[in-house]
């Protein structure tokens, strides 16, 4: 009697539903593609990252130049006395990526990755995570004498198209933006890998995404991100902030309590849009915000005095 089987998206859709956690996708997916046949084809994935050489890959355990990690804690990794007596002074935090890729070949290179699949942060979440993790990869680029560190957000096209309009840097900061589709497709055009279970996996993952990603942009469809009033504020005269009109529900007014009641303003969370005109009465522009928590500052420091 023939054994039953059906295709891999009728089993997700049949039996077991997919695996929505990003560690699935970085801890075993990801490597199950890019890490397939001992790193034969490991230099596709590093070719999609500006600035990353083509280096020779050597994963015989006898005689090998690469260290590839996922989920890697540094803190909790340096447990020996050794390894103590190594990693002197060593960040006593746990921000640490979630894919550290060490290779030991001329340059010596160390690989940081922040993956992303169906959580959705906006363009400053990502970027403070990534500026935590950045004291770990300063301190190894330190102390292992690292020629070439470098951080890279692995994200999925829609999320880098919503937060940084394409580009392949993160609002223009130092880290890099890599997406799955890149991953994806650089991987499609190797035969070895027709057919391939975790490549296939992915593509199914990528067409759900609309379906499975956790849309927390915000409930108006307006909106392109949700910020706090702070981080409004901070990031209003950087080149890289394009919002230009916020809203709330009860418009300026409802705004304008939030800025003369105990500076609720400061954490209150606004939806914003980098579009010109007012869609509904509740958008306001952001610069008329901003005037107003400078007056608002004016007249607290004159009753002060």
């Amino acid at each position: 009697m023939a054994k039953k089987t059906m295709t891999l998206k009728e089993m997700i859709e049949k039996e077991l539903p997919l695996n929505r956690k990003e560690r699935f996708f970085t801890g075993t997916v990801f490597p199950m593609i890019v890490c397939k046949d001992n790193f034969k084809y490991f230099d596709r994935f590093l070719s999609l990252i500006d600035g990353c050489g083509k280096l020779e890959i050597l994963a015989d355990p006898r005689s090998s130049n690469i260290e590839f990690y996922t989920e890697y804690s540094l803190l909790e990794s340096v447990f020996t006395k050794r390894d103590k007596k190594r990693f002197r002074g060593l960040p006593r935090t746990k921000d640490t990526p979630d894919i550290m890729i060490l290779i030991n070949e001329e340059p010596k290179t160390l690989i940081a990755i922040e993956a992303k699949m169906y959580d959705v942060p906006d363009c400053f979440d990502l970027k403070k995570q990534m500026n935590k993790q950045k004291d770990h990869t300063d301190y190894l680029k330190e102390k292992l004498h690292v020629a070439l560190a470098m951080q890279v957000a692995l994200i999925p096209q829609q999320l880098n198209k919503r937060i940084n309009k394409g580009s392949r840097r993160l609002m223009d900061s130092a880290y890099q933006v890599v997406t799955w589709e890149d991953v994806l497709e650089k991987y499609s055009l190797i035969g070895a890998y027709k057919g391939d279970y975790f490549l296939s996996l992915l593509q199914l993952a990528l067409s759900s995404y609309d379906d499975l990603a956790c849309h927390a942009w915000g409930t108006s469809k307006n909106c392109e991100l949700k910020l706090s009033g702070k981080d409004i504020y901070d990031n209003y005269t950087k080149s890289d902030f394009t919002m230009k009109i916020m809203g709330r529900k009860g418009g300026f007014d409802r705004a304008e309590q939030d800025i003369i009641t105990k500076e609720k303003w400061r954490t209150q969370i606004y939806e914003t849009s980098s579009a010109d005109s007012l869609p509904t009465d509740n958008w306001f522009h952001i610069e008329k915000f901003i005037e107003r928590v400078e007056e608002h500052r004016k007249s607290q420091v004159t009753k002060r005095s």
